[in-house]
């Protein structure tokens, strides 16, 4: 469980490779909305994307990283909190209400401790990032 502004968020435990303090950033120019920079992890230049821009949340201190697997390379999380591991039961999680499917990478939503947590799909979380190629 990770927090990004007021919302919780749950990583598929599987998909998560480290967590750790936030290191230094090398910045780049035209990077994509939520894109921070690139961070050296364990000697491997990786990408690091803030959790809380891509999900709207105001802006905030963002001094955990969470290493994530994707298809490809791993990426880094930058997220304000990272929680104790949890277990939600399965019967507890429901599809993401059209409403509020507007963000591909969120799948399911739960209530859990007067909080709602959604959970974060990696593999379309980098994919919204990629722009889109178009056919010409």
């Amino acid at each position: 469980m990770v927090r990004a502004g007021a919302l919780r968020c749950a990583l598929p435990l599987a998909m998560v490779r480290e967590v750790m303090r936030r290191q230094p950033l090398a910045r780049a120019e035209n990077l994509a909305p939520g894109v921070l920079g690139v961070s050296v992890v364990r000697g491997e230049a990786v990408p690091v994307v803030s959790l809380g821009t891509l999900l709207e949340q105001p802006p905030e201190t963002e001094n955990r990283f969470v290493v994530v697997r994707t298809p490809g390379k791993d990426c880094v999380l930058a997220v304000s909190t990272v929680e104790p591991i949890v277990r939600i039961e399965p019967d507890r999680w429901q599809q993401m209400p059209k409403l509020l499917r507007r963000l591909s990478f969120a799948e399911e939503i739960a209530a859990a401790d007067q909080d709602l947590i959604v959970t974060l799909d990696t593999a379309r979380l980098i994919e919204h990032l990629s722009p889109t190629e178009k056919s010409q």
